[in-house]
């Protein structure tokens, strides 16, 4: 006999989207956002709410900008961080990720940072507020970072997404959007570097957001499932690698001036470029396109201990190693005021120093630091 048919009932709760907790998570996203609304008090885009609430009318005062004034719009998310910061079972650093991700890649084109539109993508909040506290944390770690890059997050979106798997643990993905002003007499495109303009570099004391399913892959193979637990120099290796990428979006901006004309350009450069999301070769070769000229760099920085265990472990030759990982070096400008450009990076707090030239020649040559056969010449061609 055919088995009978049975109804049953069904929740949203019970799929792992409970929509009266995910009301709270969004108030809570709002209401931690509200401080960074500080950051632009008086300024372009100060953010005004005609209702005090999560779902109230707020929009940004950029009235009487001045003729030449244009706006830019960048997103980038935090890629496989999260689930590094899973594994290390904090969530404090990833907001600097966020800010810096996008915000690093206006300010090298001259423009300056403004408002930030963000969005958390969890698997699930469950159908109590056990997690709630996740989220707060990861509203308010955002206070800080945006206090130095001087942005406010206007909108915290939060979606439940139970296809990412895994309820019985909170997982999560986070992306935002930003929109920033410049003036067009201060854009930088890297059409105007020419031979023997200095480069400049910024250290880089962390991962930024480069190779991480490459770590993963070393480290898990090496540690197994709990590698992030493993001691290196003192510390978890998993905090190691969660250590947040450098801003350096502050000191970009206060080296253009930002988008307003009364403000002084202290450090004028022609290119410049954020090492993440690539490494050194394929960042640097796309800044130098619109210039049709090469670089050598003679002078890099060793990178940090924990990717150099990395590429020990993993047998990483150099040259990948320097395709996929920053490799220590987070910022790279071209300059012909190194001096300058070094001098407001030291007022806010940034290692640098020149690591090498613009050369005529179509090639990027690296003397390598890496951990394979150090002082080579690593070469690639454009």
């Amino acid at each position: 006999m055919a088995e009978i048919w049975k109804p049953k009932s069904f929740s949203y709760g019970e799929s792992g989207v409970d929509v009266r907790i995910e009301g709270k998570a969004s108030r809570i996203l709002y209401e931690t956002s509200k401080p960074t609304w500080e950051n632009r008090r008086g300024k372009l885009g100060q953010v005004e709410a005609l209702y005090d609430d999560f779902r109230g009318v707020r929009f940004s005062d950029v009235s009487c900008l001045p003729e030449g004034t244009v706006m830019y719009e960048n997103a980038d998310g935090t890629g496989s961080k999260p689930q590094i910061a899973r594994i290390a079972g904090r969530l404090d650093t990833i907001s600097t990720d966020l800010i810096e991700a996008s915000g690093c890649d206006a300010a090298c084109e001259g423009y300056e940072p403004v408002h930030l539109v963000t969005v958390v993508k969890v698997n699930t909040l469950g159908q109590d507020e056990s997690r709630l506290d996740k989220i707060r944390e990861l509203g308010e770690s955002c206070t800080e970072p945006c206090a130095r890059a001087g942005i406010s997050i206007t909108n915290g979106e939060l979606a439940q997404d139970n296809t990412m798997g895994h309820l019985d643990e909170f997982r999560f993905e986070w992306d935002g959007a930003l929109t920033s002003f410049g003036h067009k007499s201060r854009l930088v495109d890297g059409s105007k570097i020419e031979p023997d303009n200095a480069l400049v570099g910024f250290y880089e004391a962390g991962f930024r957001s480069n190779g991480f399913s490459l770590l993963l892959d070393i480290f898990e193979y090496y540690y197994g499932e709990e590698w992030g637990e493993e001691q290196f120099m003192g510390q978890r290796l998993a905090d190691l690698v969660l250590t947040p990428s450098e801003m350096y979006t502050p000191a970009l901006v206060d080296m253009t001036g930002g988008y307003d004309l009364n403000r002084p350009a202290p450090a004028q450069f022609s290119g410049a470029v954020n090492i993440s999301g690539g490494g050194i070769p394929e960042k640097l070769s796309s800044l130098l396109k619109a210039s049709g000229y090469g670089a050598v760099i003679d002078n890099p920085f060793k990178p940090p201990e924990a990717m150099a265990l990395a590429q020990t472990l993993g047998r990483v030759p150099d040259k990948e190693a320097y395709r996929v990982l920053c490799m220590g070096i987070g910022l790279i400008i071209a300059t012909e005021e190194p001096n300058n450009v070094l001098k407001v990076g030291q007022k806010h707090g940034l290692t640098g120093r020149r690591i090498g030239q613009v050369v005529s020649s179509r090639i990027i040559s690296i003397e390598s630091r890496g951990t394979e056969h150090p002082g080579r010449w690593l070469n690639y061609f454009i």
